[in-house]
C-alpha cells in the first residue's frame, strides 16, 4: 500500500491503537494557533513560539525521549511548511489533507509526491483511519480534544543555495491543545520522522 501513511504513518501506528470518532476540523482560534506555531518553527523564532505554549507543555520526539523547545526549533530550522492543520479529535481526513498539501508543494520532488499518493479511495480511507489513530496513540488524544499536525520538508542547503549532502526528510509535528485564559494553548508536542523511527525500532 502506498500513501502518506505507508511511508510516513502506517508502519509506525498500525499497532495496538485506539479507534477515534471522526469530526470536522476546528475553526478559529485554534486554527490560528496552529498556523502561528508552524510559522514560529519555520522562522526559528522562540519569542513567537513561547506565548503559544501552555506553562506545562510537554515536548518529546517520536522516539519517546523527552525534548524541549530548543531541540524542536533546531530540528525544524530552515524547513519549509508543507501543511499546518487544526482539528477537533478525531479528524476524518488528516491523511487526505496532507496528501493534498504535498501535491501543491513546489519544494517536494515529484517522485516523492507520487510515492505518497494512495492509489485508490480504499487506500486513502485506511490512511485517514491510521492518521486519526496515530494522534490518539502519540498524544493520548481523546474525542473532542484540540489537535493539529504541521508537516515540514527539510532539504538543507549551503550558503550558495546548493543542497548539501544531508539527507532531506519530512518532519511531522503533532500537537494537542487546551484552553488557558480563554485562548487555546499547546499542551503537548511530538515530533520527528516517523518513517525513520519505525525502521529503527524494527
Amino acid at each position: 500500500m502506498r500513501g502518506v501513511t505507508l511511508c510516513i504513518i502506517a508502519t509506525f501506528v498500525l499497532r495496538s491503537l485506539v479507534q477515534g470518532q471522526a469530526t470536522r476540523p476546528s475553526a478559529e482560534p485554534w486554527t490560528q494557533t496552529v498556523e502561528q506555531f508552524a510559522q514560529a518553527l519555520a522562522q526559528s523564532d522562540p519569542a513567537a513560539l513561547v506565548p503559544l505554549l501552555a506553562d506545562n507543555a510537554s515536548v518529546h520526539g517520536f522516539d519517546a525521549k523527552t525534548a524541549d523547545a530548543v531541540r524542536l526549533l533546531s530540528r525544524t530550522h530552515g524547513a519549509a511548511i508543507i501543511s499546518a492543520r487544526a482539528y477537533v479529535h478525531a479528524p476524518s481526513r488528516m491523511a487526505t489533507d496532507i496528501v493534498e498539501s504535498f501535491a501543491q508543494a513546489q519544494q517536494v520532488p515529484d517522485e516523492l509526491k507520487r510515492y505518497m499518493t494512495p492509489q485508490n479511495e480504499a487506500q486513502m480511507a485506511r490512511a485517514n483511519t491510521a492518521a486519526a489513530r496515530w494522534l490518539t496513540e502519540t498524544l493520548t488524544a481523546k474525542p473532542g480534544d484540540l489537535v493539529g499536525v504541521v508537516v515540514f520538508w527539510s532539504a538543507p542547503t549551503g550558503a550558495l543555495g546548493v543542497v548539501e549532502s544531508v539527507r532531506p526528510e519530512i518532519i511531522f509535528v503533532l500537537v494537542k491543545g487546551g484552553m488557558a485564559g480563554g485562548s487555546p494553548r499547546i499542551e503537548a508536542i511530538a515530533f520527528g520522522n516517523p518513517q525513520w523511527q519505525s525502521v529503527a525500532s524494527n
